[in-house]
């Protein structure tokens, strides 16, 4: 074969691969864009030469419902564990669930996604379906968790709202307006200003700040006198006069926090933690539980004066982290004669050396264990015991965390 030929084949190949990888990345471009038109006249004319091509191709179509049951398509590649688009499929289909109103349903989906680069997506649309299903705390961390992930513009203020109606809901209308006027103030609010407006207006309402609520109808009715919140505000008086200053004081007490985050998973804490750090903040990771879930919450403090905090709070929503004023509860005093130790037994053992394992498993967890043994019959018994913790919630809360780390562990009071 010639010289010449080599080079033309060569060519030939380079070409037609050059063009296959083209029409792939075409696929995700238009996805990624949402061009989800462009997407469906394409998808007949690309081809699969691999395993993995023909997996994204059969995504694309499911996903374009140019397969007959597109949802009979995702959920059948959402449960393909080796397929690498199986979570985005997840995602998908909780999106689709949502808009239905099929709150739980979606809810189901979106807890399944485990891959980093689909959280932040996860965590919006979770935030809304806990919404829908009148979950409003949890829907008030979900959307904080989106907040610090998120570079899209639009969604993030669509999170302020949602959290601002979290607050709105659970009647805490002084917490909601605290936080509508400080990224009023900063001029965060582009797309849902209206929104925004609208919740200001119904807060002050209910806040009995009637000059307050006039001002804001005015604002609202005069910027968007078509928009759907002008329209809903029947019953909020209007005015005509406008004096453009939003001020709100808050009480204060020296020694209190800013709660910039909630979370279940200790590690979304602790990054956020260190992007606050990083950024010069006073940080701390406050363990509570709530109900029978452990959250590691972040602080930002402690603060001495309401300036301080409100100067804080302001620098904070400039980085997405929304806030909110909380107070640490006190300590409780107890004597030495009425106080009650809490103890958990983690791991019971009759070889020493696992035991010795288990010991070393919490100790690189950064737990202290004492081995103790115990004579039963003729039988010995090792036991790896964590403690004493000063109250029971303290001793509940390093329960929930060993869980985490599939670690059982026993409360028992000595």
């Amino acid at each position: 074969m010639s010289i010449l030929k080599k080079i033309t084949i060569t060519f030939i190949l380079c070409f037609f691969g050059i063009g296959h990888a083209s029409d792939l990345n075409y696929l995700d471009s238009a996805y990624s864009k949402g061009n989800i038109d462009y997407l469906r006249e394409i998808l007949p004319k690309v081809k699969s030469d691999t395993q993995e091509d023909e997996k994204r191709i059969e995504y694309y179509k499911a996903l374009t419902q140019s397969s007959p049951n597109f949802v009979q398509g995702l959920q059948n590649i959402s449960t393909q564990e080796d397929n690498p688009y199986s979570q985005a499929s997840y995602l998908e289909l909780g999106k689709i669930s949502y808009l239905n109103k099929k709150y739980s349903q979606a809810k189901t989906y979106l807890e399944k996604i485990t891959n980093p680069p689909l959280l932040t997506e996860k965590s919006y649309w979770l935030a809304y379906c806990q919404y829908a299903l009148t979950d409003y705390q949890t829907a008030i961390y979900q959307a904080q968790n989106f907040l610090q992930l998120s570079l899209d513009n639009d969604k993030i203020e669509s999170s302020y709202i949602l959290i601002s109606d979290c607050y709105i809901k659970l009647g805490n209308h002084k917490l909601a307006l605290e936080l509508l006027l400080s990224i009023e103030q900063l001029k965060l609010f582009s797309s849902q200003r209206a929104a925004a407006l609208y919740n200001i207006a119904l807060c002050y309402q209910e806040l009995k700040n009637e000059a307050k609520q006039k001002e804001t109808t005015f604002l609202l009715k005069k910027d968007f006198p078509y928009s759907k919140y002008s329209k809903d505000l029947g019953r909020l008086t209007n005015n005509n006069q406008l004096t453009g200053n939003f001020g709100y004081e808050e009480d204060f007490s020296a020694g209190s926090y800013l709660q910039v985050g909630a979370f279940q998973d200790n590690e979304n804490a602790l990054e956020a933690e260190q992007t606050l750090k990083d950024k010069g903040y006073r940080v701390k990771i406050h363990k509570e539980l709530s109900g029978q879930t452990l959250l590691y919450k972040v602080w930002v403090g402690p603060l001495n004066t309401a300036i301080e905090a409100s100067t804080a709070k302001k620098n904070l929503l400039v980085h997405n982290f929304p806030s909110f004023v909380v107070q640490p509860t006190p300590q409780k005093e107890t004597t030495t004669l009425s106080q009650k130790n809490y103890f958990l037994e983690c791991g019971v053992f009759t070889d020493s050396d696992k035991l010795r394992e288990r010991l070393q498993v919490l100790k690189n967890l950064g737990i202290e264990a004492t081995a103790y043994r115990r004579q039963i019959g003729k039988n010995s018994f090792m036991y790896g015991v964590i403690g004493p913790f000063p109250d029971k919630e303290k001793a509940l809360i390093q329960q929930e965390e060993l869980k985490k780390h599939n670690l059982a562990s026993n409360l028992f009071i000595k």
